[in-house]
């Protein structure tokens, strides 16, 4: 296990530090404008556009890492991701940030297809589990903890933007001081969106609603955090909180997802979701309205806020985890891929309808979104339970802490502990006529 260990520590160090980076550029970039006046809607639309990087890079970028290397494509990734942070204060446009973030987007799917393929190489069966956790916690850890950095410099001055450059720049050194042999890229096979959403449609529809929640919260919060009149710190302390609720909310969810039928406890979860969506709306509300005092006053959205992250940052692995009940153990892999491009969908999707609320009806617009979001998916799942047959209790997996970064993190679950074929975006070859 040490040796194994000892093998990643410089891969888990450059992802770590590249999630510093990475964590605190979004809400630095949903914060500034909201204080240089953007409209809502329009922020919504630069957020979202990185997600629209993301899809796309996980269609290209695999054949960037065959063709070059794991060292080389991180080595160029990083450095074209740190140009990109640096063009956001040279030129303050949200059209121009737009494009930023979709480059990005691409660039970080890149970034992690390359880490997340490292460890898959390095991790075995024995060992998975461990290898899989610490990249969970330096994940969710280094995503909370970065918040706080926003504190450090004025947001109006150019200083944390360089900042999130200079971290991409030092994720680079122990990638590259690496010494061990970069790994290869697993085969790929692939397992049609249309087979997956016929065998688990429920676990589509789990995966599109968490992208269309959590991306709003990802990309909106921090500016809901600041029109409800919150410093730098409030606004760290906001965005960490949901972080670190679903963080500490992933091992009751998953125990209670393994004991009962899984489909009641994502109905629940979404529906709990929906709950105190609304709850927050209302309570934004009345915050507006000068009916509760000054939202510094006031724990209560903070406590909404780490009780909401529990249902957000559940739902991914609760849905994954529904639809692998579904799916033969071998085809795992090339599953998930569809699974993360349904999250990926969403994602994009989410921010824009969610800030097209917010520039209608103001701040409480954000937990609107999310609760009309968190009551369909809760019905549909009732629904399913009602017209389909549970998944018999001998082939239920087990729930797994998992997020949405690459289709290679799949490859690391414990749970892919058998021969996998691993999930291919482009489209498969055209048959010959045998005339």
């Amino acid at each position: 296990m040490r040796q194994v260990l000892a093998s990643i520590s410089a891969v888990l160090a450059g992802a770590g530090i590249m999630m510093f980076g990475y964590g605190l550029l979004a809400t630095l970039l949903s914060v500034r404008m909201s204080m240089e006046g953007i409209p809502p809607f329009t922020a919504g639309l630069v957020m979202a556009a990185f997600y629209a990087g993301q899809i796309i890079g996980a269609l290209h970028v695999r054949r960037f890492i065959e063709s070059r290397g794991h060292i080389r494509i991180f080595a160029a990734f990083a450095a074209l991701f740190s140009v990109a942070v640096l063009l956001h204060v040279m030129i303050i446009d949200p059209v121009v940030w737009g494009g930023l973030r979709f480059v990005e987007g691409y660039l970080v799917a890149g970034l992690f297809m390359c880490v997340e393929s490292w460890l898959n190489d390095r991790a075995t069966n024995a060992t998975r589990g461990t290898v899989f956790s610490l990249y969970m916690i330096i994940l969710y850890g280094a995503n909370a903890a970065t918040q706080y950095l926003l504190t450090t410099a004025d947001i109006r001055s150019s200083t944390l933007f360089i900042l999130v450059a200079m971290l991409f720049c030092l994720a680079l050194v122990p990638i590259a001081m690496n010494r061990a042999p970069a790994p290869a890229l697993p085969a790929h096979s692939p397992f049609g969106i249309a087979k997956l959403l016929a065998t688990s449609p429920l676990g589509m529809a789990g995966c599109f609603t968490s992208g269309l929640a959590l991306g709003s919260f990802y990309s909106i919060s921090p500016q809901y955090a600041a029109e409800m009149g919150l410093d730098t710190f409030g606004i760290a302390t906001l965005v960490s909180s949901g972080i670190l609720g679903g963080m500490l909310g992933q091992w009751p969810v998953g125990r209670l997802s393994d004991r009962l039928e899984r489909r009641k406890v994502i109905s629940g979860v979404a529906m709990g979701s929906a709950v105190l969506s609304l709850m927050l709306a209302a309570l934004s509300l009345w915050i507006g309205a000068g009916h509760l005092g000054s939202v510094h006053d006031n724990p209560a959205p903070f406590v909404l806020i780490a009780l909401l992250g529990v249902g957000l940052f559940t739902l991914y692995p609760l849905a994954v985890a529904h639809a692998n009940d579904f799916i033969e153990p071998q085809h795992f892999v090339a599953a998930s891929g569809g699974l993360l491009m349904a999250f990926a969908v969403g994602a994009t999707i989410g921010p824009i309808a969610s800030s097209a609320l917010m520039e209608i009806i103001g701040p409480a617009g954000l937990f609107l979104f999310i609760a009309v979001a968190g009551v369909g998916l809760a019905l549909f799942a009732l629904w399913r339970h009602k017209v389909a047959p549970p998944a018999p209790m001998d082939s239920k997996g087990r729930y797994k802490t998992t997020t949405s970064t690459s289709p290679l993190l799949a490859e690391l679950d414990p749970r892919a502990d058998t021969e996998q074929l691993s999930f291919s975006f482009e489209p498969p070859p055209p048959v010959k006529d045998p005339r």
